[in-house]
């Protein structure tokens, strides 16, 4: 389950920015269709970054906007990791060898002359650490869209309060050989 709410959560993530967006354009609908129709998530953040970048720096939102932002592309490799990697599940009994395992495969082709499987262990103390991060980046997000509309008010930001700044959590990489035997190579 954890797996699925960082996957399914992350369009929840997509939507803030392009409300943060429409904060800048004065038009959330229009932030919407231009964030939206720009494919790629990458490129999503990227075209977000170059249009608001400079309005919340002005605002005096600088530092909020970097941590909402940083989270975001911190965010994106944590699901990006999952939508793009190949899966294995082991239960080997007799060797007591349990697991569920990943590999992410963005990650193994970036090398050009080989194609080589770093498998990771999702286990469930590193899986909620990511689901924490990607919580972290809805807080920092709607921190963000909160603080813009109290300085365009007039008013404190009474409702969202500022998020606990983060570091992403690092997948672990399987080392034992006792797991290693009985997980593909490559291809």
């Amino acid at each position: 389950m954890i797996i699925a709410r960082i996957l399914g959560g992350y369009g929840e993530l997509e939507f803030l920015l392009a409300v943060c967006l429409g904060n800048v354009l004065g038009d959330t609908k229009k932030a919407l269709r231009v964030f939206f129709r720009t494919r790629g998530e990458t490129a999503r953040i990227a075209t977000a970054d170059a249009l608001a970048v400079d309005d919340y720096g002005n605002a005096g939102l600088k530092a909020p906007y970097a941590d909402a932002l940083g989270a975001m592309r911190g965010a994106l490799k944590l699901r990006n990791a999952f939508a793009h990697s190949h899966w294995v599940a082991l239960n080997v009994e007799p060797y007591n060898v349990h697991g569920l395992f990943y590999v992410a495969l963005g990650e193994s082709a970036l090398p050009s002359e080989s194609f080589t499987y770093e498998w990771m262990h999702a286990e469930i103390n590193l899986l909620k650490q990511m689901e924490g991060y990607c919580a972290y980046a809805r807080q920092a997000l709607m921190y963000l869209d909160a603080e813009w509309q109290a300085k365009r008010s007039g008013k404190p930001n009474l409702v969202v309060p500022k998020a606990k700044k983060r570091q992403p959590p690092t997948p672990r990489i399987v080392v034992d050989p006792n797991t290693l035997k009985w997980l593909p190579k490559s291809l």
